[in-house]
């Protein structure tokens, strides 16, 4: 009887412990469901398998949602296979006609391995006024399948755009100037110079960490209908270069919600391949890339303010240059005849063999045995070099080239068949 009665406690104690563990497991079950995606998307002969599971981050947080502003923003996004075959993949996300999402750079390929982690960069655009909850999916098939088979949830779209550099980007500059004047005590050359805006096609450059981009005029452009160009010359065009050819840009191809620039010597360099070092070729002559002078010592003001190349820099506008006691001087100036290997990507593409001659809005010094030069760099051909505009024994050095706007543009972006249009 006493055993009976131990047997019925052990039992119901049992049963209360397999509804404690149900209970736990639902609880479990739907706080997990946030980032565990199952699919049974397969064919007839696979039916006898197991639902397929994957795991997802987004920002390094297990979840499947994420609120964006109005704007753009860049996700890290993290896709993790939990089952031991390969499979077949694509990801998707609620319909939402104010929501744009690319792949950035490089889209996934669709197929991963048995507990494979995949890191996926997506670019989303909030083309609303408000904030937007955006949820993802993931759609699944096993390997042998055929990637088209997967089929994405009813209501989701599918992610297949990718923002590549060199896309075509329909803008149009608003609320700028038509017209820009060069005054001649500012340029250094022998007279005022009129910059007029002028049509223009324009490429993705690049996207930045902010989710802001760059976008650059398809080619260098001339400063009227007669396709002149720029002239600088002399201490006053190295001690304000920089800052005229940044302000042309702006004021003409800038907009209200977007500025603009000159392309600069750091756009080539942040794009070079790795395996090709630009410092390389820096003038051999020096000691470490310094030299000292005590003779030829005729220096531009811009200098001895000890800028960073592509800094602007307050115009200078009375005594440009001044001889000083020594003159000790870091090279910084590099030239090369660039082949396509020397660049990441389509690069090379969007750079080299300009139609025009190109200012670069970044200054240089080089340096010889007796005396220094100082220049803006520029791009001819398929070459990165420089103009000479002064040097440390006083000459003085007139070049003309056209400029190369980039657009920095923190709209919101959209995508129509091969272009990408702003808000």
């Amino acid at each position: 009887m006493k055993d009976r009665r131990y047997i019925k406690i052990i039992r119901n104690r049992i049963i209360l412990l397999t509804a404690f563990l149900i209970l736990v497991c639902i609880s479990f079950s739907t706080s997990y469901s946030n980032f565990i995606y199952k699919s049974s998307n397969h064919r007839a002969v696979e039916m006898l398998v197991n639902k397929l599971d994957y795991e997802f981050k987004i920002n390094n947080v297990y979840t499947n949602e994420i609120s964006i502003k109005p704007g753009n923003i860049i996700l890290n996004t993290e896709l993790t296979s939990l089952n031991e075959v390969e499979t077949k993949y694509k990801l998707s996300y609620l319909n939402n006609s104010g929501i744009s999402i690319f792949y950035l750079n490089e889209a996934p390929s669709g197929s991963i391995l048995p507990n494979e982690s995949k890191k996926i960069k997506l670019f989303v655009s909030n083309t609303s006024d408000k904030l937007i909850k955006i949820k993802f999916d993931v759609a699944s098939g096993y390997s042998n399948n055929p990637l088209e088979d997967v089929k994405v949830k009813e209501g989701y779209s599918e992610i297949t755009n990718t923002l590549l550099v060199g896309t075509n980007v329909n803008y149009s500059p608003v609320n700028s100037n038509d017209k820009y004047v060069v005054e001649k005590e500012l340029s250094g050359y022998n007279k005022d110079q009129n910059v007029i805006k002028k049509s223009s096609k324009w490429k993705l450059l690049n996207v930045l960490d902010d989710g802001s981009i760059n976008i650059i005029s398809e080619q260098p452009i001339t400063i009227d209908n007669k396709n002149n160009l720029l002239y600088l010359s002399g201490s006053n065009g190295y001690n304000n270069g920089v800052y005229l050819l940044n302000d042309i840009c702006n004021k003409l191809y800038g907009s209200y919600n977007a500025s603009a620039r000159n392309l600069a010597i750091e756009d080539i360099e942040s794009n070079l391949s790795k395996l090709w070092d630009y410092k390389t070729y820096y003038n051999p002559q020096t000691n470490n890339g310094y030299i000292k002078y005590e003779i030829n010592t005729y220096t531009p003001k811009q200098y001895l303010n000890k800028l960073s190349k592509s800094e602007p820099g307050e115009l200078i506008t009375e005594e440009p240059y001044t001889k000083e006691e020594f003159l000790e001087i870091n090279v910084d100036y590099w030239t090369h005849e660039m082949e396509y290997s020397n660049f990441n990507g389509t690069y090379y593409d969007i750079f080299m063999n300009p139609k025009y001659n190109t200012w670069l809005s970044s200054r240089y010094v080089n340096a010889f045995d007796s005396y220094a030069l100082f220049g803006l760099f520029n791009i001819y051909d398929n070459t990165v070099s420089g103009n000479i505009l002064y040097s440390s024994i006083g000459d003085t050095f007139t070049n003309g080239n056209a400029i190369r706007p980039v657009v920095n543009i923190s709209s919101a972006i959209y995508m129509d068949k091969d272009t990408i249009k702003i808000k």
